[in-house]
């Protein structure tokens, strides 16, 4: 089994370029799928397809990210969008996310825009992608825990 986690730290461009920084990163992260596809064991990732399809999403209409260059990500991604077996999304509401992440270099109205577009992207993404399993946000951890696990369980 292995464990991928998010390595935005290897990105060459800066969160501001974000065209730039999220098409790389999409094509690393179907690099990294292409190298996990038929392989055997278990794989845990830690973000992938799925986030970065979200994110480009979320982009195009908080961004400004344009139709052309958000179709650049889909391109890259989609193909691998029905690969994996089994997708744990946890969602968290805006306001909740906004709280925790406090980005002081962002408006408030602007930034819980884009977290309400991210959020709507990954419930369109769940319901349109097979193996894609929300985990209901009202659960305690304990609960999510456990849900995630049944889920797991399900899918080895």
């Amino acid at each position: 089994s292995g464990v991928h986690c998010e390595r935005f730290n290897i990105v060459p461009y800066r969160t501001e370029q974000y065209y730039q920084y999220n098409f790389w990163y999409s094509q690393y992260i179907a690099s990294r799928q292409e190298q996990l596809l038929g392989l055997s064991r278990l794989q845990f990732c830690d973000r992938g397809v799925l986030d970065r399809m979200a994110y480009g999403r979320g982009a195009k209409v908080s961004w400004g990210v344009s139709e052309l260059e958000m179709q650049s990500y889909m391109d890259v991604l989609t193909p691998y969008s029905e690969t994996n077996d089994l997708t744990l999304v946890f969602l968290t509401s805006p306001e909740i996310s906004y709280e925790r992440r406090r980005a002081p270099k962002l408006n408030p109205a602007f930034y819980l825009n884009f977290l309400s577009n991210l959020y709507e992207s990954y419930q369109q993404l769940a319901a349109n992608c097979s193996g894609v399993r929300i985990v209901p946000e009202n659960m305690s951890l304990d609960q999510q825990v456990e849900f995630s696990l049944a889920q797991i369980r399900e899918h080895i």
